[in-house]
């Protein structure tokens, strides 16, 4: 994982924490390609489950369950989970799934080739994503992906055989 992360993060960096979301997204599409579907869903399985005990974990504090988190003041090592991993990872799979793969493929390599070796914020990629998918923010809510607390209801755990053994 640590070679996709400096992957993307060398084409396009960001302020907040979508840059994990797209490196596990990266990741779960190479293992699909490598070691198959069945093996990207037990990975997306795994991660689900992490997320819904970083949940339980920041229960008091929800703050840091929201992909765009208010940080001043506070140590990301005392704050350091899986959230950022798998809640990016589920807005980015919510947008796949919303407008299908080979489009959302599209939107990434156009994404990647506008944005390429640039810092971005998370404003920056929203507003992005809305002039490339036009009406988006009709049918995904945007702003609740990315500075709602929790799991948004559209979220989804993956289905797969492996994954329920």
């Amino acid at each position: 994982m640590y070679i996709v992360y400096l992957y993307i993060d060398i084409l396009v960096s960001y302020c907040c924490h979508l840059i994990q979301g797209f490196t596990t997204y990266a990741e779960r599409r190479i293992v699909e390609v490598v070691q198959g579907e069945e093996r990207a869903a037990l990975n997306m399985g795994i991660g689900w489950r992490g997320l819904n005990r970083m949940m339980e974990r920041f229960k008091d504090n929800m703050e840091f369950t929201k992909l765009k988190p208010k940080m001043a003041g506070i140590d990301p090592d005392d704050v350091y989970s899986e959230v950022p991993y798998e809640k990016g990872f589920q807005f980015l799979w919510r947008i796949e799934r919303e407008i299908g793969r080979p489009a959302f493929d599209e939107f990434l390599k156009k994404y990647i080739a506008t944005f390429k070796f640039q810092s971005i914020d998370t404003e920056t990629f929203l507003e992005f994503l809305k002039t490339n998918v036009p009406g988006i923010e009709n049918k995904i809510d945007l702003h609740l992906w990315v500075e709602g607390t929790g799991i948004p209801p559209d979220a989804m755990e993956p289905d797969s055989a492996t994954y329920k053994k």
